[in-house]
């Protein structure tokens, strides 16, 4: 009797263990991300990570966008599209002109590579401050969703850098997936702004219930 016969863990063979090797090592580090975004996230590095995200989302970001729109007659909206369709995705792309277009993909290869990990900092924080502060604790992995939010931005930026470079060439799926990415981008930002709402609702609610319990003993 050999080791793979005996041990259940590889009896249909060795790609059921490496994938229970797999699972296991995933599940470790989605819970040592967890425990570690606990641990920072710290009302001082809320603020210094939202400082962060507004210097970036109000400041940097929109002087960009403006230097695009200077350098073409439509607006470089592609970003803020909730799902923006091929055919709209090229003409934009078209419309920036060679100048905005070259302009355009550095930005994407720049500040828009930053954004991303501060404002997935700073909605982790947030949301794992918020968590801390729940008289009965909710499921602390949601400080992970953030970095869904992550990959689809990453995805989208990919999608339009190689959209940017290979141009005039055009390619149907590969604006296609930059439109999905978009897409799911919005929805994860979404379900984000809504469970952070929830969360503060919860708290509040809690503490209003404290000090109302706390009046009446005194009363």
């Amino acid at each position: 009797m050999n080791f793979y016969t005996f041990n259940p863990l590889v009896k249909n063979g060795s790609h059921d263990f490496s994938g229970f090797v797999s699972k296991i090592t995933i599940t470790m580090v989605m819970k040592s991300t967890i425990q570690f975004i606990l641990r920072q996230a710290t009302g001082s590095n809320v603020l210094l990570t939202g400082g962060a995200f507004l210097l970036m989302a109000v400041g940097i970001l929109p002087a960009a966008m403006l230097d695009i729109a200077r350098l073409s007659p439509t607006p470089p909206h592609m970003d803020f599209l909730f799902w923006p369709s091929p055919h709209s995705l090229y003409a934009t792309i078209q419309a920036f002109g060679t100048d905005g277009r070259e302009l355009y993909r550095f930005i994407l290869l720049t500040a828009d590579m930053v954004f991303p990990v501060v404002y997935t900092a700073f909605f982790s924080f947030a949301l794992g401050w918020l968590l801390k502060k729940q008289e009965n604790r909710l499921d602390n992995g949601w400080v992970l969703f953030p970095f869904l939010l992550f990959f689809f931005d990453l995805l989208e930026n990919g999608c339009l850098v190689a959209i940017l470079s290979l141009y005039p060439k055009e390619f149907y799926w590969l604006a296609l997936l930059a439109g999905v990415a978009t897409f799911l981008k919005w929805l994860a930002v979404a379900v984000i702004l809504i469970s952070g709402l929830r969360l503060v609702i919860r708290w509040q609610s809690a503490k209003y219930k404290e000090v109302k319990s706390s009046q009446t003993e005194i009363g």
